[in-house]
């Protein structure tokens, strides 16, 4: 493997509407990546994305992954995506099924990543009031062409 595609790779990473966790406790979770980059101070990291997502990490980090609700499960998988400190955030329908405040929640996170990680979110999505407030930039596909483009 091409060593900067390896490191490209590790700048991108991709939340799906469907959080998918691994059947460990939230703290494991969120530090899977870190470990996999090899990253120092895992443990601050941790409780800085929880913080970001709004679960306080006193309460969720032992918690396992099958006592977090559709909500706090979206928003520790989002956690885990934050702590890497990627460029690129790949977000698909991040806040479908969702009740509002995680909807919230995690529109809020994204803004604040964005604003002090420097990241670059790039998110489809059908819920456009959604869009307006995180986006700088919309376009609009119909059947995989461009159908329109413009400032959010």
């Amino acid at each position: 493997v091409d060593t900067r595609d390896r490191q490209t790779r590790m700048q991108i990473t991709y939340l799906d509407q469907d959080p998918y966790l691994l059947h460990r406790r939230v703290r494991d979770n969120v530090a899977y990546g870190l470990k996999v980059r090899r990253r120092s101070n895992i443990n601050e990291m941790v409780r800085k994305s929880l913080k970001l997502v709004g679960l306080d990490p006193d309460s969720f980090a032992k918690r396992r992954w099958y006592e977090l609700s559709g909500g706090e499960a979206q928003r520790v998988a989002l956690a885990a995506r934050l702590a890497v400190e990627p460029r690129l955030l790949l977000l698909d329908e991040p806040t479908t099924n969702l009740d509002e405040e995680s909807a919230v929640l995690i529109q809020e996170a994204v803004r604040t990543a964005r604003a002090t990680q420097g990241l670059t979110v790039v998110v489809v999505s059908h819920d456009m009031g959604w869009l307006k407030d995180v986006c700088d930039r919309k376009v609009a596909l119909f059947k995989g062409r461009v159908e329109e483009a413009c400032s959010a």
